[in-house]
């Protein structure tokens, strides 16, 4: 029997990152929408994208997305094997838009080795230089390492300082973290050994029906193998969203390029009705 990873990007991006939700709680305490891993021969991995509100009609919306990526990997850990994703892209519907705007950027470098409260206070809400692209009061998510450990990590996401012209998103996990804890004060959260920091660039996806590719590399490098990552972002005008003509569905691809070798790449989607 197959152990399964989960894994995420989240943003994860990050499903009410986590992000958005019909009437899902922004709470990171709350039971994130299910991601169900894609039967194929090899790794299976998911993605899961939900959008509030789900009713902007033709109008560019202020919005909350949330996003979650998961795969069950055949050797969990074994990265030469695959049993490690090495990067994942995630493809936004044309129907969004990511703008940061004015927002202060928050760079790895900064995060690094850093527990959740001192990068609250260095990066969020908590601080002076406010990076963060989740609801305030409360961290963007949760994650968790490969098995057997299977730990809980809580997620935080930020906005990332540029890559030539190109916007970035700063992705932070904490581990190991409990359930309770990333459902509590993040000002107040000195928990966890571990601090796992990944930078995603935004550029055009060049796939029509999509507008903008998230590209998170080098996973494998993480000092913990993560195989679920999900986050909630919502900040002023960062995501907006409007309905697609007709009653074509929103659409999040995400394409899993795993480590080592003897694993093929998988491609996944996840779709929303909207209004």
């Amino acid at each position: 029997m197959r152990t399964k990873r989960r894994v995420a990007f989240v943003l994860a991006s990050a499903a009410a990152v986590g992000v958005g939700l019909v009437a899902f709680s922004a709470s990171a305490g709350a039971v994130p929408p299910t991601c169900t891993p894609v039967a194929s021969t090899g790794n299976d991995s998911c993605v899961k994208l939900q959008v509030a509100p789900s009713n902007p009609h033709g109008t560019l919306t202020n919005s909350s997305l949330f996003i979650r990526t998961r795969t069950t990997f055949d050797a969990p850990g074994n990265c030469g094997a695959g049993g490690c994703t090495n990067n994942v892209q995630l493809l936004f519907d044309s129907q969004f838009t990511l703008t940061p705007g004015t927002i202060p950027t928050c760079s790895p470098a900064t995060l690094a080795n850093k527990n959740i409260a001192t990068a609250w206070t260095a990066c969020g809400p908590g601080g002076t230089h406010n990076a963060y692209l989740s609801p305030p009061g409360a961290v963007s998510g949760q994650a968790s390492t490969v098995p057997p450990a299977n730990l809980t990590a809580c997620t935080l996401v930020f906005n990332g300082p540029k890559s030539g012209t190109n916007p970035t998103i700063t992705l932070y996990a904490r581990a190991p973290e409990s359930p309770t804890a990333c459902a509590g004060n993040p000002a107040m959260n000195t928990g966890g050994s571990t601090t796992i920091v990944l930078s995603g660039t935004i550029t055009n996806a060049g796939v029509a029906g999509f507008g903008k590719k998230l590209t998170v590399p080098n996973i494998d490098s993480a000092p913990l193998a993560l195989d679920d990552f999900y986050a909630t972002i919502k900040r002023g005008n960062y995501f907006r969203a409007k309905c697609p003509a007709g009653t074509s569905p929103w659409t999040l691809r995400g394409i899993f390029h795993y480590s080592g070798t003897g694993q093929a790449n998988d491609t996944v989607n996840s779709t929303q009705a909207c209004s």
